[in-house]
């Protein structure tokens, strides 16, 4: 059943006006303070009219929109209303949802919202993380290691409820609590750090010529993939400074990089059009960074 769709049946009672009260519990939405999901029940009211709503298809149609606007969309870099806005023929989208494999390992996996996007996360998300970890460390020469990993630990932790994953706001409930006394209250406390580079920064600012040359430049454009201004708009809002757009630039960027490598054709040596003297440490670096994130071991 498609949880786009909703069911109905015929009225059992009809000419007689009266109120059905449907009440959905466990309805997740996205806290505004902390960005995680919340959890809560919504209710339905409404009077019948020549048929009512089926429960089952009801129940679909909300866990299909939460699932794909709170988990997925919320965090997409081009949700849905942008890839429109952005493609050059928006009937590329017809048929192809981006979405299909990790909705398939949420829908698949048992227990609750938060036991099912763990494992979505497992098969779908840590898959990339890991490849990105990989690529990166081995270029750089480093052998590293993912302790957390290791298969009895993962093995116990995901058949932990999820009551003791997650405590209010408090995330990593169980591994703060392990790690008292061993870590620093000051670590066990501070907010989640990732390995974000400046790429917004770079990009409006040293880095723009490669946005002109990979985004908006004239061979990019003659590929017809994209509404050119859309692109100027993007670009011009991320280097004024008015919007950011620094993964989105990032993203076009790459895929006309990866467009000049293998459609193309094209050499290491003839991706960038500057000048040598006035982009020789841009290139070295635009070169450098490529490498590290197109190669596989």
């Amino acid at each position: 059943m498609s949880s786009t769709e909703l069911e109905t049946f015929p009225n059992p009672r009809p000419g007689r006006p009266f109120e059905i009260a449907i009440d959905c519990p466990e309805f997740t939405s996205m806290c505004p303070k902390t960005g995680l999901p919340d959890f809560g029940t919504i209710r339905i009211t409404y009077v019948p009219g020549e048929t009512c709503i089926e429960l089952k298809s009801l129940k679909y149609y909300l866990v299909g929109f939460r699932t794909r606007g709170i988990f997925y969309e919320n965090f997409a870099v081009f949700p849905e209303v942008r890839r429109q806005a952005l493609l050059a023929d928006a009937a590329l989208l017809l048929g192809r949802d981006p979405y299909f494999e990790a909705l398939r390992c949420y829908e698949e996996a048992k227990g609750g919202p938060l036991d099912r996007m763990s494992r979505a996360d497992i098969q779908t998300y840590l898959v990339r993380l890991l490849m990105k970890q990989d690529t990166m460390s081995m270029a750089a020469s480093i052998e590293s290691r993912v302790p957390f990993l290791d298969h009895e630990l993962v093995e116990h932790i995901v058949s932990m409820p999820g009551r003791f994953k997650l405590r209010g706001l408090e995330t990593k409930a169980v591994l703060r609590a392990a790690l008292q006394g061993v870590v620093p209250a000051e670590i066990l406390t501070r907010k989640k750090m990732g390995f974000p580079v400046p790429v917004g920064r770079w990009l409006s600012g040293s880095f723009w010529p490669m946005v002109q040359e990979f985004v908006l430049g004239p061979r990019a454009a003659a590929r017809g993939l994209f509404d050119p201004s859309t692109l100027r708009r993007l670009a011009n809002e991320h280097r004024s400074g008015q919007a950011s757009h620094g993964d989105r630039l990032w993203l076009l960027l790459n895929l006309e990089i990866w467009h000049r490598l293998f459609v193309d054709g094209e050499g290491m040596a003839r991706r960038w059009s500057g000048t040598p003297s006035r982009n020789h440490s841009l290139q070295k670096t635009h070169v450098s960074t490529v490498r590290n994130r197109s190669s596989l071991r």
